[in-house]
């Protein structure tokens, strides 16, 4: 699991690298996070405003358009709050469709695809600052990916993709099996058969 102390920022999450990516999907979050918080939709009783990651642009994001994209159906986003305090932000990430030209997939996962490929695209990612290092980043990742999985079943789904912010951040998500695409090293995909088998 995660090291002592180890640090979660808005964009860089580190798992362990001794623990494999297909175990991850399983073995986080432990009963005992699922007991002291909750991931949910963002509703009009969380505080948006309160929220501090460390980027400015990411609170903005959160506190002025999430709600509104949430209102114009341009995406989704999903916030970790305490069951104690269930109107706080302690983490949130963003879920919207996209499509993906099939150029731009890793020739491995081109192959057989029409030319754009339908994707769920992942969005901000983040954890308020005073709940860093606690894991939170990990478990709304792959919550991300779980949700992505059960919306498959009921619409066309290829791939997840997400934006990295730098190139540390790339390489976390490559720990978790996301490749990047060609030309665009900082977008990463990861293919609907191995979030299936993260999920199993």
């Amino acid at each position: 699991m995660r090291r002592p102390g180890a640090s979660v920022s808005c964009w860089t999450i580190h798992p362990s690298p001794m623990l494999p990516c297909v175990a991850l999907m399983n073995a986080i979050p432990p009963e005992r996070f699922l007991m002291q918080a909750r991931i949910q939709p963002l509703n009009s009783t969380h505080e948006r405003g309160a929220f501090r990651c460390g980027h400015a642009e990411l609170d903005r994001w959160l506190a002025e358009v999430a709600g509104q994209h949430q209102l114009k159906d341009l995406s989704r986003t999903f916030v970790l709050a305490s069951l104690a305090e269930p109107d706080k932000i302690l983490g949130f990430y963003s879920l919207a469709t996209s499509e993906i030209p099939t150029g731009n997939f890793p020739p491995g996962l081109a192959r057989k695809r029409p030319r754009v490929i339908p994707v769920a695209r992942m969005g901000r990612l983040a954890v308020d600052g005073a709940s860093q290092g606690k894991g939170y980043g990990e478990t709304l990742l792959l919550d991300a990916l779980k949700r992505v999985e059960s919306l498959s079943a009921s619409i066309g789904i290829n791939a997840v993709v997400v934006d990295a912010k730098d190139d540390d951040a790339a390489r976390f998500y490559s720990r978790y099996g996301f490749t990047p695409l060609s030309h665009h090293p900082l977008t990463l995909v990861m293919p609907l058969t191995l979030v299936r088998q993260l999920g199993s």
